[in-house]
């Protein structure tokens, strides 16, 4: 597996103890030397545990590692993304290294080292002094496909990062010695090349024609030999059939044989008819979900023109009286339509003063106008839908923010419904009501709904899985049908976990983990991580204060809005879990751990806001 860029593997003591051993026997040795592409995630442990170590790296560049991977039968553009991607972890790893230790270290390009190899063999010699004696190697000769070089390069016009390290590693080559970046292949050397192939493919296709007319003659003496087979076969039977006829007892079984032959075939011509009938049922039905569909639009053009109308069997409006929050009026409506939802019945309030309204919605009997309750709200009649002054976390304001995203745009609808209908309708009040407060305040009431501050909305969350190996503990969260402003997403999947020492409590390096699946959601989405849960995004942080900026800052405005709108409802969707949960678990620890985050995020954003105000 990859390791970390940022903080490679460092073997345990007891594979110190077998490195020791190894430099021990070979220490009286003049030269020794080992291979071992893998020995890359090591070059830091290796370069501590002996800082005589010497460090040779031969460096392919781009072109070659997707010519060399074609050629050992690599068949597919997301395979060689793969090799790209290998050739640039590796890659980088090893510049990295390089720069930073240029004295025990050399970068030669793997070309030149197999044309030249009597010149970096002085070179080595010279440079560290070894003991080192030239010989006459004679390079590997390969012929070069220049349509498979053009090729290459043109996947590379794609990947600009992989070109600018490409860059970096020719300019950080040896002097004179290094391999410069090689220029744009010939379009017409690769175009000769391929007319020679497809000549080539031409030749073998008239080879393949011969075979297929040998092929086609055996298949004809085949189905000769086949009706040959068949006569046989039909004289064989007919001689069975009248040996049967002797026999009285074969010939009552061949009168049962045909009597259930004859139930067979009627039962396979009702068949066909049921088979006809099916079919036809399917033509009426496509016709008729065609004319629905039809139908549809136009209604849905008929509302748009008439934005009052509101379709309903039944209305029943009281007035409840006047109290200091307003006057209150109570709404029955029978088989109403909201969007394409109909609700059998739909009861709720409606409180108005000074030009300031708010809806009460009520429980009924299933279906409910909401398909889930706020939480805190699980054991109540009615719900006080009446935004008030203060933070969106208070109060009134709590529920509105707590609303998931179909029932937050219910809510939405049912107001907008409510202020068209009011303004249009020709009908007798009841007496006292006033009817035109009401009209002037619902408009305020949609314009408050309708800028609401940020939140996260989701419809519903579900703990797919919880992990615990060792040091790791992890929530797998994934939550369904989420909007943030005018973004939507059918669902989000998650972790929320902890890599614990044994020594140390509960939740010290919290962290989230975005896998590759959120690549569609996340904007800014890159592998920061790969192991045996695969490719992932981690966001880590460390108690009490400390919190890798390096990923922070490299996230667009959107993901990191969305990852802040995550944390801040992060307690309720563990809330969430646990009422809906079987499983045991430390919920006050996975709850103290998400205040833990959110409040690290906060210092460190704030700090960061701070110092740029400062600059």
């Amino acid at each position: 597996t990859h390791q970390e860029l940022d903080s490679p593997a460092m073997p345990s003591r007891v594979w110190e103890q077998l490195a020791g051993d190894i430099f021990l026997a070979n220490y009286n040795l003049p030269l020794w030397f080992w291979a071992e592409s893998d020995s890359l995630y090591l070059l830091d442990f290796w370069h501590g545990f002996n800082p005589e170590t010497r460090f040779l790296f031969l460096y392919a560049s781009p072109q070659q590692a997707l010519m060399d991977a074609i050629q050992q039968g690599v068949r597919s553009p997301e395979a060689l993304e793969s090799v790209l991607e290998d050739w640039y972890q590796r890659t980088q790893l090893i510049l990295r290294f390089y720069l930073r230790h240029p004295q025990c270290s050399l970068l030669i390009a793997t070309h030149e080292a197999s044309l030249r190899s009597n010149v970096y063999l002085e070179l080595l010699a010279s440079t560290w002094q070894l003991p080192l004696t030239t010989t006459k190697i004679t390079a590997p000769t390969q012929p070069e496909d220049p349509l498979l070089y053009y090729l290459a390069c043109q996947f590379l016009e794609g990947h600009p990062q992989a070109l600018s390290l490409h860059a970096e590693a020719c300019s950080s080559l040896p002097g004179p010695l290094g391999e410069p970046i090689p220029e744009e292949p010939e379009i017409r050397i690769a175009l000769s090349r391929y007319l020679d192939l497809n000549q080539e493919v031409q030749d073998r296709s008239g080879e393949c024609q011969q075979l297929i007319d040998c092929l086609q003659e055996a298949r004809t003496v085949e189905a000769t030999l086949q009706d040959s087979l068949n006569t046989q076969m039909t004289e064989q039977a007919a001689l069975q059939n009248k040996l049967e006829q002797l026999a009285q007892d074969t010939k009552q079984q061949q009168n049962q044989c045909e009597e259930a032959e004859s139930e067979n075939e009627l039962i396979l011509v009702q068949l066909h008819q049921t088979q006809e009938e099916l079919e036809q049922y399917i033509l009426r039905l496509q016709a008729m979900e065609k004319y629905q569909q039809q139908q549809n639009a136009r209604l849905l053009c008929v509302l748009e023109q008439h934005p009052a109308y509101w379709e309903y069997s039944e209305v029943q409006i009281q007035l409840l009286g006047n109290d200091a929050s307003g006057q209150h009026v109570q709404w029955h409506f029978s088989e109403v339509w909201l969007g394409e939802r109909l609700i059998p019945k739909l009861r709720f309030q409606t409180v108005h003063r000074q030009g300031q309204a708010g809806i009460i919605i009520q429980r009924t009997a299933e279906p409910h106008l909401l398909l889930r309750w706020p939480a805190a709200w699980a054991s109540a009649e009615e719900l006080p839908c009446i935004p008030v002054n203060g933070p969106t976390n208070k109060g009134n304001n709590a529920l509105l923010s707590a609303l998931g995203t179909t029932d937050w745009n219910t809510l939405l609808q049912l107001v907008k419904k409510l202020t068209s209908w009011l303004e249009h309708a020709d009908r007798q009040w009841p007496e006292g009501m006033d009817i035109t407060g009401l009209r002037h305040s619902l408009p305020a009431l949609a314009q408050t709904l309708k800028r609401w501050p940020t939140v996260l909305r989701y419809d519903s969350v579900q703990l797919r899985e919880t992990t615990q190996q060792a040091t790791y503990h992890g929530l797998e969260i994934e939550l369904h049908n989420l909007q943030l402003n005018d973004q939507n997403w059918p669902e989000l999947c998650y972790r929320f976990a902890t890599v614990d020492e044994f020594d140390q409590p509960f939740g010290q390096n919290p962290r989230l983990e975005f896998p590759k699946a959120l690549h569609n959601v996340l904007e800014s989405w890159f592998a920061e991580s790969n192991d045996s849960r695969g490719q992932r995004l981690e966001l880590r942080f460390a108690h009490p204060d400390a919190m890798d900026t390096r990923v922070w800052n490299a996230l667009s405005g959107n993901d990191r809005l969305l990852i802040t709108a995550l944390l801040v409802s992060l307690p309720a969707q563990l809330e969430a879990l646990q009422q809906g949960s079987i499983m045991d678990l430390p919920w006050q620890d996975w709850q103290k751990m998400a205040g833990t985050i959110r409040n690290i995020l906060a210092h460190n954003t704030l700090a960061t806001t701070s110092q740029t105000g400062q600059e």
